[in-house]
């Protein structure tokens, strides 16, 4: 695997030529529609196949996993346009193997929407041994709110992805409210009631497994939350179902604020089968501009979170998204605008704008004018993603949870297929 940053005068079929791949694998390996389209400073994702086979004509997917000794996944994975298409084309070259063998074997989870493009969810799947539908919540009498999942665990099962049932203390806004986890956590009846109804629910839906969100829990609640989790696990135990605990992005028991204060790491770690770093969101739709995920302050999160919680038990969250900002910077006024990798592109392809790459947060970021205004585009490339890789290397950790699922991002998954093995 190479990346190659574009340079001006370059273009896809002279990185192809230099590289020794066809055109039509750079094309697919990095999600570009037209061969022209490229922007200077913008990465490519180099693979190269090592086995490939070519369709005969009758020949189905299912022949030639046998045929290799391949799982459908596997093939699905090495040829991204395949899991959303229903059927191969005679001449159709496949690619069995790439050069590049993965080092490491994790774990790998995305949170989806209901409304997420079915198209889109196909293409995804293949990467995951989890899918988490955000989400079920709750009311103050103790009564699960219901969530239209059920498009998304067809999906699920026709790829024999594990379902995760994620629950949160938001509200119908999308707000974590901190009086709701409250008025659970400190009645034994209510949360007793909300346990039951989250365990019909997983039974009845064929969820293999919870994940716990509560944000923005009262600073007096820690033990009552901590609690609330060994409860629901023991719950839980006969039917053998893994719960995890969405963290808030610490780094020290100390850490003052309300998102932080009641996520006691190594209680919540010890009373859960695993958590997942919530490390995102420095760059936000109300903060200035500056990367989602800079890379030291991840960092920073994981060497605090080993001091807590063993390393096979810890997940580090991954955003798959970006944001735009018109400048000035307003505190209180400004509010950037989410995004998509793949949109950051076409944003700057559209504007004419050159990609730069921060070093120090290791994330890449342009500026365009549109009607005399300045915007800021910080978003994740091949490079920022794989410097997170590295990182669940360094530190041995047990996987990636991906927040989340809404917006195509080809080159990250092609980059996960080659430098890890997914559990499935």
């Amino acid at each position: 695997m190479q990346i190659y940053v574009v340079q001006q005068g370059d273009s896809l079929y002279s990185i192809a030529k230099r590289f020794g791949v066809s055109l039509h694998m750079l094309m697919e390996t990095n999600g570009l529609p037209r061969p022209n389209d490229l922007i200077v400073g913008q990465s490519i994702l180099i693979l190269t196949p090592e086995i490939t086979h070519t369709v005969e004509p009758n020949e189905t997917l299912e022949h030639i996993s046998n045929q290799y000794n391949i799982s459908l996944n596997q093939l699905y994975r090495n040829n991204p346009s395949l899991s959303a298409r229903p059927q191969i084309i005679p001449g159709e070259e496949i690619v069995i193997t790439y050069t590049d063998k993965p080092t490491k074997t994790i774990t790998v989870n995305g949170f989806t929407y209901p409304n997420v493009s079915h198209e889109l969810l196909r293409n995804t799947m293949p990467f995951l041994t989890y899918v988490s539908p955000f989400t079920y919540s709750f009311t103050k009498d103790g009564e699960l709110i219901p969530l239209r999942d059920n498009s998304i665990l067809r999906t699920a099962m026709q790829y024999n992805i594990s379902p995760l049932m994620s629950l949160s203390s938001i509200t119908d806004e999308g707000i974590f409210d901190s009086d709701l986890s409250n008025t659970i956590l400190n009645n034994q009846d209510l949360e007793q009631k909300l346990i039951n109804e989250v365990i019909e629910t997983m039974q009845s839906k064929n969820y293999s497994g919870l994940i716990l969100d509560f944000e923005y829990i009262l600073p007096e609640n820690k033990s009552a939350y901590t609690n609330f989790v060994h409860t629901i696990k023991e719950a839980l135990r006969d039917g053998d179902y893994k719960v995890y605990v969405s963290l808030a992005p610490k780094t020290s028991s100390t850490q003052r604020g309300l998102l932080y204060e009641a996520h006691d790491y190594n209680a919540l770690g010890n009373a859960a089968d695993g958590v997942i770093l919530m490390t995102y969101e420095w760059g936000y739709t109300y903060g200035p501009p500056m990367a989602v995920s800079p890379l030291p302050e991840v960092e920073k999160v994981i060497q605090y979170a080993l001091t807590e919680i063993p390393e096979d038990k810890i997940f580090l969250g991954i955003p798959n998204y970006g944001y735009d900002w018109a400048l000035p910077y307003r505190p209180g006024i400004s509010r950037a605008r989410l995004i998509g990798n793949e949109e950051a592109l076409t944003i700057a392809l559209t504007q004419n704008a050159a990609i730069s790459y921060d070093e120090t947060s290791q994330a890449p970021f342009f500026n365009y004018y549109i009607n005399n205004q300045k915007h800021e585009v910080w978003f994740s490339d091949p490079r920022s993603i794989y410097a997170k890789f590295l990182l669940i290397e360094k530190y041995n950790l047990a996987g990636i949870s991906y927040w989340n699922l809404m917006n195509k991002f080809t080159q990250n998954w092609q980059m996960l297929n080659t430098t890890f093995e997914i559990i499935q």
